[in-house]
């Protein structure tokens, strides 16, 4: 998160269980000026891209609004398309997807249990997110751009764990594109 904007990157390798499935998948999107980023079941990121109706963005705190008007509709849409599922009496989102999602300068991941947590400096999902992670942390205060230190740590989480692979995605919510 800069004075630019907010970032999300993403890798586009989609495996099942232990096949890699070919082609190029994007898992980082932009949906009325909200910027996206999905881990998990690749068809989550089509329900979101191509289903979600997101509710208009009322004059209230981003915050306020992910967690009242965009998650109704939010698990509307996931119970209207069946990706969710009870566990302890409680719905939970399929396949084990999470989501980044960013406006402005703020980012909140939505995990698997409809939990929206503000992300205060950095975070990743899905199976390379501790190397992400890692990688973003030892960058810090070096003088690199951050979608370089972004892709540095998609190139890392790559290298170490096989449901990883190029090409990347890379998004601010300034609307730039880096690949």
């Amino acid at each position: 998160m800069t004075e630019e904007g907010a970032y999300i990157g993403g890798d586009s390798r989609i495996t099942q269980d232990t096949s890699i499935l070919p082609g190029v998948f994007e898992k980082i999107f932009f949906k009325n000026k909200i910027l996206f980023g999905f881990c998990g079941n690749y068809r989550f990121g089509q329900i979101l891209k191509y289903r979600f109706n997101i509710p208009e963005l009322k004059k209230m705190d981003f915050e306020e609004y992910l967690n009242t008007d965009f998650m109704d509709y939010f698990t509307d849409c996931l119970e209207d398309s069946n990706y969710t599922y009870k566990s302890d009496g409680a719905s939970r989102i399929e396949g084990d997807s999470g989501l980044l999602i960013a406006y402005g300068n703020e980012i909140f991941t939505i995990d698997p249990d409809f939990c929206v947590t503000k992300v205060t400096k950095i975070d990743a999902l899905g199976t390379g997110s501790r190397y992400a992670v890692g990688s973003l942390e030892t960058t810090e205060g070096d003088d690199l751009p951050p979608e370089d230190r972004i892709k540095i740590s998609l190139d890392v989480a790559c290298k170490y764990d096989s449901a990883c692979s190029p090409p990347f995605t890379i998004l601010c919510t300034n609307g730039e594109r880096y690949l």
